[in-house]
């Protein structure tokens, strides 16, 4: 069985950002997601190039994505061609960054 993109987005949408304990998804911080023969590859920036927390997040990314039927492996790649900015914020992501007291741009 492949797994569908959707379907990857999906399931990466329930691993949160460990300090923030908001989507990845919803963070913008996934830049692409590429699926080929059960090989999945997820490329991904973050809020800053020193965050803490990169570790745990690409594991709570593979454990994610390797429980998806069709996925026999992840390689998770770090990228800072195109640097996270708030605009890469989902609407979700935006409220909740603001409910915790961030203030965004409109």
């Amino acid at each position: 069985m492949r797994a569908s993109t959707e379907r990857l987005m999906q399931a990466l949408a329930e691993v949160q950002d460990p300090e923030l304990s908001i989507s990845i998804v919803d963070m913008g911080l996934v830049q692409r997601l590429q699926e080929q023969e059960g090989q999945v590859t997820v490329e991904l920036t973050l809020t800053s190039t020193g965050c803490p927390c990169a570790d745990w997040i690409r594991e709570d990314i593979e454990q994610r994505l390797l429980a998806e039927p069709g996925v026999r492996g992840v390689k998770v790649v770090f990228s800072w061609e195109r640097p996270w900015t708030p605009q890469r914020l989902t609407p979700r992501g935006r409220r909740a960054l603001r409910q915790l007291g961030y203030a965004l741009d409109r």
